[in-house]
């Protein structure tokens, strides 16, 4: 401060110097040049010219003493630049892959999934013809409002306010800037236009002489809407006259050939997706199979799996699937013509999956053959390799925790279900039928069976049924043909509706024999044959299936199936302690085979079982002791159709150094049945009682958090996410 002052004042004094000596010296010069005073009569003629100087004087010296003002003061500093920071993620931007529409099967694989909310349930919903718009019936703002998203962008654009949610559809206009729809209100049903750009609901008024139909609704041309009612002949409506009139009057359709007329007045009028590689389908894949008990080898082997959105083949039964999408009886699907996106409706909400393009998977492998082609006894199975309906089973391996080796198939991770395309000598090449992830060297082929009317016959011969071998994924191109193998199949997609409905898939059956000798080929013998049966949970998500149809006269009835049966709270509870048991034996695939395809993980949402994979696995790899152990009992309780586990777990971790930690965590899973067995859709925790090898002993309430913090890296990665929430609450 003192500096300041001192430097204000050498930089100040010379100036009031210089400017006292300016005046004497200029006064002194007046002085000499006019020496004589002024007459009173001239200081009477200017009377204010005093108080003038005066003022100018005053002035002066008010401004040369104004720099003091400052004396002792801080300098002033500009304030630094704001810098714009460069972290701020990017506007959402999606482009469909430009040769989406050409992909093969294996090519379109998901990308990224994001949710949109507050859709009305059970009420219409539209996709535009270039799929990029999303005209949905809107609840977010509390009053019925027709909502229109930006896929691409993935942005609501407009919400147009409505006196009620339209009733059978909404349909895009030809330029995809206007929506139509019918709305009852009052008990007068009306036409509605939507102008998207102008956000502005109008209502058209009631034709002359008659009201507004019902049911299905298109806008087929620039200027007329058709209307297909349930208790009428079709109408169009022309939207300049404001009049209805027969279908036969429309110019537009009378230009139409007859397979075109036919296919609008009989339906369907909406298509399943497809294009020259693929079709939208919905196929069940095999998650898991249990073998007959030991002592009851006769007994059924027993599947569980999924129904699944899948993109099929158009002409071979070869489908690559998509684990997240699962569906049940009911749900509802939107596709974008070009598979660009799929769209899953249910819960008020709506998952939309943006596709990307990729390098389709190895879907060939190459397997050693229990025996040589030629070295074949049986009729029946040489018959059954000639017509390709050779299949096997493709499991992950099993390894054993105690030496780490492998011992053979893990029929818990069914990978899929392989066709046979070629055997020559002790080897054969398979095709996978369903698979929803990439094949693997380590993967195991096994069970060499066939299949007929549903029911799965196995291959009982002894050097047969014992066999498993390892796998040579390859890369070829599919064959041209391949044999239908009447494999069950739980739920088919319903085209004649948008959206897309999934329903119960109708039976299919084998055509019968041409010849009696071929008919004697393919009737199975009665010692190799054992049917598959399918459990279920019992509820719509995925129903059971029994074997359709009948078998050939000449082949014995297949064993009744098993029926399904309701989880108890004893299963439920070995579940759990099964769970934490693969934990502590280093059982990470197993573990995480536990969970759904999507879980409410801790807090970190939802995320999917491929991260919780990642994370376990190179948890498992750094710290390479480790066990959970359940601490009192198990409080399971069925909760609005899921289960429900509270519980607490004590849990050990060491590395390869010595360094140790343990605590407890206090549990909350929640657990859906899909087809009879339990997956985990949600895990929260809260952990409690951390010590690790450097405090050595129970931690104080004032360190704990402390604790935890430098303890949070060193858990598994199912525990991490509870201390936050342990410190938080």
């Amino acid at each position: 401060m003192w500096l300041v002052l001192a430097v204000s004042l050498a930089a100040i004094l010379p100036a009031v110097l210089c400017g006292f000596v300016g005046g004497l010296l200029g006064s002194q010069f007046r002085m000499a040049k006019s020496p004589e005073e002024p007459s009173s009569d001239d200081l009477k003629a200017i009377p204010w010219m005093r108080w003038a100087t005066l003022s100018v004087m005053s002035a002066s010296l008010l401004g040369l003493l104004a720099p003091l003002v400052f004396l002792g003061r801080s300098p002033k500093v500009d304030p630094p630049a704001i810098t714009v920071s460069h972290n701020v993620p990017p506007p959402f931007l999606y482009s469909p892959p430009p040769d989406i529409k050409s992909a093969k099967i294996g090519e379109i694989q998901q990308d990224i999934t994001k949710v949109i909310e507050g859709i009305q349930a059970d009420a219409p919903l539209s996709l535009s013809a270039d799929g990029r718009l999303l005209a949905y019936c809107d609840t977010s703002s509390g009053s019925p409002a027709i909502g229109v998203y930006d896929l691409n962008h993935f942005q609501k654009i407009t919400s147009i306010q409505v006196p009620a949610f339209p009733q059978e559809s909404l349909s895009w206009s030809p330029d995809q800037k206007s929506l139509a729809c019918t709305i009852l209100n009052n008990s007068s049903r009306l036409i509605w236009i939507l102008r998207i750009a102008e956000a502005r609901a109008i209502s058209l008024p009631r034709p002359p002489g008659r009201d507004t139909p019902g049911g299905e609704l298109f806008w087929w041309q620039e200027h007329e809407l058709v209307f297909f009612p349930t208790d009428e002949a079709p109408l169009v409506f022309d939207l300049e006259k404001l009049l209805l009139k027969p279908i036969d009057e429309s110019p537009f359709f009378t230009k139409l050939d007859a397979s075109a007329k036919r296919q609008w007045l009989e339906g369907p009028r909406t298509s399943q997706p497809s294009q020259k590689g693929w079709k939208l389908d919905v196929r069940t894949v095999i998650r898991s199979v249990t073998p007959p008990p030991r002592l009851k080898p006769e007994t059924d082997w027993e599947l569980f799996g999924d129904s699944i959105c899948a993109m099929s083949h158009p002409d071979l039964p070869v489908s690559f699937g998509f684990d997240s999408l699962v569906v049940n009886d009911g749900s509802k699907l939107l596709c974008a013509a070009d598979g660009s996106k799929l769209i899953r409706l249910g819960n008020g909400q709506a998952e939309v999956t943006f596709m990307k393009k990729a390098a389709a998977p190895a879907l060939h492998f190459e397997v050693s053959m229990p025996q040589a082609y030629d070295a074949i006894k049986e009729a029946e199975w040489k018959q059954h390799v000639s017509d390709g309906e050779l299949c096997v089973l493709v499991c992950a391996p099993l390894i054993n925790p105690l030496n780490h080796q492998l011992v053979g198939p893990d029929y818990q991770q069914v990978r899929g279900i392989a066709q046979l395309v070629e055997w020559k000598g002790r080897n054969a090449i398979f095709v996978m039928q369903t698979y929803s992830r990439p094949i693997q060297s380590t993967d195991i082929a096994t069970t060499l069976h066939s299949w007929a009317d549903g029911h799965k016959t196995i291959w009982k011969e002894t050097a047969i049924s014992d066999w498993w071998k390892s796998i040579q994924p390859l890369a070829r191109a599919l064959p041209e043909k391949l044999a239908d193998l009447y494999m069950p199949t739980l739920l088919a997609l319903n085209a004649n509706a948008s959206p897309l409905v999934v329903v119960k898939a109708p039976e299919r059956h084998r055509p019968a024999p041409k010849t009696q000798a071929s008919a004697a080929a393919l009737i199975p013998s009665p010692l190799s044959q054992s049917p598959f049966s399918i459990l279920g949970s019992g509820g719509a998500a995925n129903s059971a299936l029994s074997p359709q149809g009948t078998p050939s006269v000449s082949a014995p009835s297949p064993a009744t199936p098993v029926s399904p049966h309701p989880l108890t709270e004893v299963e439920v509870k070995e579940f759990i302690s099964a769970h934490h048991t693969k934990a502590s034996q280093g059982d990470v695939a197993g573990m995480v085979a536990d969970y759904d395809q999507i879980v409410d993980f801790l807090d970190k949402g939802k995320i999917s079982k491929d991260v919780i994979l990642a994370e376990e696995t190179a948890h498992r790899q750094k710290w390479i002791k480790g066990s959970e152990k359940i601490l009192g009992q198990v409080l399971a309780f069925s909760d609005a159709g899921l289960w429900r586990a509270i519980y607490t777990i004590e849990f050990y971790n060491e590395n390869a150094a010595g360094d140790w930690h343990r605590g407890q965590a206090d549990l909350t899973v929640t657990m859906a049945s899909n087809i009879g067995r339990l997956m985990i859709i949600s895990q929260k925790a809260k952990v409690h009682d951390m010590v690790d090898s450097k405090t050595m002993g129970k931690p104080s309430a004032a360190n704990t958090t402390g604790q935890s913090n430098r303890q949070r890296h060193h858990l598994a990665p199912h525990l991490q996410g509870a201390v936050r929430e342990w410190q938080g609450g």
